[in-house]
């Protein structure tokens, strides 16, 4: 395939044949506004699993030898990486199956209205988190390279408004689990996640 959608699906497939993981395939609009539909996905799933693990549809996991458990902890119940612009990215997180990881994505949900633009559900993960002290205590925010290396732009206008996205913290390298597409045209994140698909 070479759509972006069976691109990213196969290297989804892939990763969780390897390590024994299911994959939930979100095809159904809850909301107006798509973006929520991870927050009601993880949450709808939370209780059968021990932990969740969101990833948007222009992510590859590039690193397929490294299983989630390597980014848990005892001390943290959500994992999620920073942002080159925002405190925090939501293009992927993991959530473990306990009560503050529940009671964090259904208090989320209370926002759909009130954030239903850009930067949608993220803007509701770092409102609450600068909010409320437990979800500082309860949530790790990893550098970005963990879960959401970017790739470089060109668009000059991106680049006029995030000054930091092609700085070396933020750009992708090998050995880096996850390469996030942001910010490029459709058909140019096709072509850039056919490319490192065939090299992850």
């Amino acid at each position: 395939t070479s759509d972006l959608a069976g691109i990213s699906i196969l290297n989804k497939q892939e990763y969780c044949k390897r390590h024994g993981y299911d994959l939930i395939i979100g095809s159904e609009n809850y909301f107006d506004t798509p973006h929520w539909n991870a927050i009601y996905l993880v949450l709808e799933n939370l209780a059968d699993y021990e932990n969740v693990f969101w990833i948007d549809l222009d992510m590859l996991i590039m690193n397929l030898n490294k299983p989630l458990t390597d980014f848990l902890d005892t001390e943290h119940d959500i994992f999620i990486s920073k942002d080159p612009v925002f405190e925090m990215n939501s293009g992927a997180f993991l959530a473990k199956n306990t009560y503050f990881s529940s009671d964090f994505l259904s208090k989320s949900l209370e926002f759909v209205n009130e954030h239903n633009t850009f930067p949608y559900h993220q803007a509701t993960f770092i409102h609450l988190y600068k909010t409320f002290p437990a979800c500082q205590a309860k949530i790790k925010i990893y550098p970005q390279n963990i879960f959401n290396a970017f790739w470089y732009v060109n668009d000059p206008n991106l680049l006029d408004l995030y000054k930091d996205w092609n700085k070396n913290f933020s750009i992708y390298k090998e050995g880096d689990f996850i390469i996030h597409f942001a910010g490029p045209a459709y058909k140019e994140r096709q072509e850039l996640m056919k490319k490192f698909y065939d090299k992850s």
